[in-house]
């Protein structure tokens, strides 16, 4: 085991497509989990595990769970949080999102 560190993702309003592109990429970084320049000396491995929750009025509700263990598709544990991820394939998958920065007029 290496350093332990803090971390923590801030989406502020984001919609359910947001949120799976955000747990897609984590699940392609789960399949090489490196930070650094140094992994082929055995540095720079990641794991991880946060609890996702939406701000209420009354509180945090809890969506779920996401682990990141290296070398696995990452683990989603909260129904919220699969439907958010399998949104976003279907995002894509329609090829009807246009990523351009708008124009001014």
């Amino acid at each position: 085991q290496g350093s332990v560190m803090d971390h923590s993702f801030h989406l502020i309003r984001s919609t359910q497509i947001e949120l799976g592109l955000v747990l897609q990429s984590l699940n392609q970084f789960a399949l090489h989990p490196f930070v650094g320049a140094h992994f082929a000396n055995g540095c720079g491995l990641v794991s991880g595990g946060w609890e996702v929750f939406e701000a209420t009025l009354t509180g945090k509700r809890s969506l779920g769970r996401i682990t990141l263990t290296p070398f696995e598709p990452l683990a989603i544990d909260g129904q919220e949080l699969v439907d958010a991820f399998k949104a976003f394939d279907a995002f894509m998958d329609a090829k009807s999102w246009d990523f351009q920065i708008p124009a001014v007029k």
